[in-house]
């Protein structure tokens, strides 16, 4: 009989079919076995068909001689024995992996890569240990808090402008083996580029002077903060970009101010970070400088959506914020008429309507009518002799 693949527990038998069968097929083998130290056969599998068996259970340690009869139909035939075999791993731990590399060096991160130990031991390899240490010290310290399935790993919680070296140890069934060489010295530092182009530069308004740009924040800031923004305009025509920043713009709108009219223009703008200026994203499309119309608006501040109490000999002030290009006419009026007690202020941003010396007969319907070339709001104020409660305010688009 031949032993193979001893382990702490298990070993493999295989042996030869008889040369002379007694004149009857063979029909199965009977294997025992016994510890050296004593003198009793046990049956270790009563009926094998095939000329092989692997013998499970086994105690570590411990060794053993094997012995197998061949069995007809007239009985066993005499046994044949192994040589004794002792139950002991025949592997021991790995070789040292490849010398590791370091990749995507940070401020604070590394990433370690190698290649598997040229010996494995005789037994798989169940994972990996990375170790690091400072290049001017002497201990090594784990820098992978479980063993390692894969061959790189992602060393965090550095400290930022220190030397470092790395090694790597593979384990398998008997532990641990030698570590690799160490890897080159590495310094951790912040890799950073400029900034990549913002988003969706856009063009959302224009006057006879102006161009109001919007965008967003570039999907790449290159590893460092965005620390501003720089406009250019470039006129239909012409090769030359003009700055129109003399400061770097911390938000994501800017008025591009002294254009002309009826011209057609270019737009781009750039990030900046600590690296310098990234890329330019430019408007899609050549925009014309034009009087853009918009439809009158009001704001009602909390106050004015309150009840406002009218008290004899007290005046009645009513501050109101408006909008509209071109500036809307304002028209105040009462019960459909106009109110000849009311002192009227009205500016392209504000209106406002005073009356010094309220009486009961300032109560009624007060209305507020703003109107330009792209359309109509009305506020309506319903009054009682005790107050003036504001209602919401409607809209009217204009008839062309």
């Amino acid at each position: 009989i031949e032993s193979s693949g001893v382990s702490s527990e298990k070993v493999t038998l295989t042996w030869t079919a008889p040369t002379e069968d007694g004149g009857s097929p063979i029909k199965y083998y009977t294997l025992e076995k016994r510890e050296t130290s004593r003198l009793l056969w046990t049956i270790l599998e009563e009926k094998v068909v095939d000329c092989h068996f692997v013998a499970h259970k086994l105690i570590q340690g411990n060794e053993y001689i094997f012995r197998v009869s061949a069995v007809n139909q007239y009985g066993s035939s005499e046994v044949s024995h192994s040589e004794a075999v002792k139950m002991v791993d025949k592997y021991g731990p790995p070789g040292p992996p490849a010398k590791p590399e370091v990749e995507n060096i940070q401020g604070y991160s590394v990433t370690v890569v190698w290649r598997r130990p040229a010996e494995d031991g005789g037994s798989d390899i169940t994972g990996y240990c990375v170790e690091k240490k400072e290049k001017n010290m002497m201990r090594w310290v784990r820098a992978s808090k479980w063993s390692l399935a894969e061959l790189s790993y992602e060393v965090n919680g550095l400290t930022k402008g220190m030397e470092y070296e790395f090694r790597v140890i593979a384990e398998n069934k008997a532990g641990f083996g030698e570590p690799s060489e160490p890897s080159m010295p590495v310094i951790t530092k912040i890799v950073a580029y400029v900034p990549g182009p913002p988003v969706n530069p856009r063009v959302t308004d224009t006057t006879k002077t102006t161009a109001t740009l919007n965008w967003g924040k570039p999907l790449n800031d290159g590893g460092l903060e965005v620390t501003g923004y720089i406009i250019e305009h470039k006129k239909e025509g012409t090769e030359d970009w003009v700055k129109d920043t003399s400061s770097l713009l911390r938000i994501t709108e800017f008025v591009v101010p002294e254009l002309e009219m009826g011209a057609k223009y270019h737009f781009r703008i750039s990030a900046v970070n600590a690296e310098g200026v990234g890329e330019a994203a430019e408007t899609l499309e050549l925009i014309e400088i034009v009087e853009r119309a918009a439809e009158p608006g009001l704001e009602l501040d909390i106050e004015l959506r309150r009840t406002l109490v009218v008290r004899a000999g007290c005046s009645i002030r009513l501050f109101v914020p408006i909008k509209g290009r071109p500036a809307p006419a304002v028209t105040w009026t009462k019960e459909g008429g106009p109110v000849p007690r009311a002192v009227i202020d009205s500016t392209e941003s504000f209106t406002m309507l005073l009356i010094p010396d309220s009486s009961r007969i300032d109560a009624g319907k007060y209305e507020l009518t703003l109107e330009n070339s792209a359309g109509k709001k009305i506020a309506d104020i319903n009054s009682q002799s005790s107050g003036l409660p504001w209602t919401s305010a409607k809209s009217q688009a204009s008839q062309d």
